[in-house]
Order: structure tokens, then C-alpha cells, then sequence
């Protein structure tokens, strides 16, 4: 799982089959968004600030999963 230089998220991966974007924030939680992008998950992890990007981008776009701790 690729490392993000952020002080939000801490990991990010992409399933692109099903257009999934995995993230383990730095608090520990994991969550899954549905129907992202391809383009949005390239956009997240060369964005100067992912933090910034993941909540004008992502965040209340798609559908989310918690996957727990």
C-alpha cells in the first residue's frame, strides 16, 4: 500500500477492477470509497496536500465503508 506524505492519511491503494479506493487514515481507521475514479485516486496521491484533495475530492463524493481499526 503506497505511503502519503500527510498528516490526514497515512496509506492509500487502488482496486481499480471494482473502482475502489482504500485509505488508513493516521488515526488508525480504514475506509473504503466505492465508484472512485482512477483519475481521482492519481490526483490524491500526487496532490501536493492529500488531505486538502481527499475532502474537496473525495470525501462526501462517494460512497464510504468503515472497515474498523
Amino acid at each position: 500500500m503506497p505511503v502519503l506524505d500527510s498528516d490526514l492519511i497515512r496509506f492509500a491503494s487502488y482496486e481499480e477492477p471494482i473502482s475502489r479506493l482504500r485509505l488508513v487514515f493516521r488515526t488508525g481507521q480504514v475506509r473504503a470509497y466505492d465508484g472512485v475514479p482512477k483519475a481521482a485516486y492519481e490526483g490524491l496521491m500526487k496532490a501536493p496536500s492529500a488531505g486538502h484533495y481527499f475532502e474537496q475530492h473525495i470525501r462526501e463524493r462517494f460512497r464510504c465503508t468503515e472497515l474498523g481499526f
